[in-house]
């Protein structure tokens, strides 16, 4: 008898790994917001899934006023493939491996204003654009004219305070030489523990003084101590981030402090450069203006012998009219 094969239902399992939209992803601040001629710092970190391997080829991208590229309203103002800048103003200065997609936008203007968005690209159609942007606000700023009569006295006033020893604050001017011949008026107060340094100087004006630039500026010599602080009235209390732009180059690094205070107890020229501060807790973010750190080399006195004589005039052919024992300032940087 011929037996019959007994039906079995065969299961058959289908394993699929899915990519959520919680593995790709990109975080921005809400919204930030300066005047015209700040610095602003767009915060920005992102995630991909651990499944993709290449991660040495992602490309950056911020776009203004649309998430994706094809759109025809949006706007690229940046590429990191893209060997040269569309603006030598932004600065990608977050680290890419580091997934920090941080964007830094100096001298912003009013037409700046918008909605900005974050894009990386990795290849083989890993591309993810971030859902959400940060608004960015640009404030006018409206400068009050002041106007002067001629023939009558006028004074144009510079000051800095927090000295720590009297006498150790000089304040300089460019641009006074075309007003008047006379020196600059120095004053000094002391409130506390506090000392202020005050530089006046007076002239007449006249019409070929109308837009001139005056500029006053704190000089700043090797050994110096210097503090550079930072203040925000924020709830919760803001963290804090110091960025330091070299001179030359205009390229931005991130300095290894997160206090509102940086301390220079020994300043030295290697310390020029342009810093920023950004203040920022959950709710949002603020970068203060740029300030210029310029530091000199310092003139020291000494006592000058025939055996320094002897070396500066084989190593250095530099020294002129020096005698034996007479007190001499030479510039010596460290």
């Amino acid at each position: 008898m011929k037996g019959h094969r007994p039906e079995t239902l065969t299961h058959f399992s289908l394993s699929i790994d899915a990519i959520t939209a919680t593995d790709w992803s990109v975080w921005v601040d809400t919204s930030a917001s300066a005047w015209e001629g700040e610095t602003v710092l767009l915060n920005c970190s992102f995630e991909y899934p651990e499944t993709v391997r290449d991660t040495q080829a992602i490309t950056a991208r911020w776009l203004k006023n649309s998430p994706f590229p094809n759109n025809n309203q949006a706007a690229e103002i940046y590429n990191s493939r893209n060997t040269r800048r569309l603006s030598p103003d932004i600065t990608l200065v977050g680290d890419l491996s580091e997934k920090n997609c941080s964007l830094q936008i100096t001298n912003i203007n009013k037409v700046d204003s918008g909605i900005y968005y974050f894009r990386f690209e990795m290849g083989q159609g890993n591309n993810w654009s971030g859902d959400h942007g940060v608004r960015v606000s640009v404030y006018e700023i409206s400068i009050p004219m002041e106007l002067l009569e001629s023939d009558e006295m006028s004074t144009i006033t510079c000051s800095t305070s927090n000295v720590d020893q009297r006498g150790r604050a000089r304040l300089s001017w460019e641009g006074i030489s075309e007003l008047t011949e006379d020196l600059p008026v120095i004053e000094e107060q002391l409130s506390g523990s506090t000392w202020t340094v005050i530089s006046k100087v007076m002239f007449i004006p006249s019409y070929q003084h109308h837009q001139k630039l005056i500029r006053c500026a704190e000089e700043i010599k090797e050994g110096n101590c210097v503090t550079l602080a930072c203040a925000s009235n924020s709830h919760p209390e803001s963290n804090y981030t110091w960025y330091k732009k070299d001179r030359i180059t205009e390229n931005t690094e991130i300095l290894d402090t997160t206090s509102n205070v940086m301390l220079f107890h020994k300043i030295s020229r290697l310390d020029s450069g342009f810093y920023s501060c950004l203040a920022a807790n959950y709710l949002g973010s603020n970068i203060a203006t740029e300030v210029e750190v310029d530091v000199q080399c310092e003139y020291l006195a000494s006592n000058v012998t025939s055996e320094d004589i002897l070396y500066f005039k084989e190593k250095m052919k530099k020294m002129r009219n020096v005698h034996t024992g007479e007190e001499k300032a030479q510039r010596r940087c460290y």
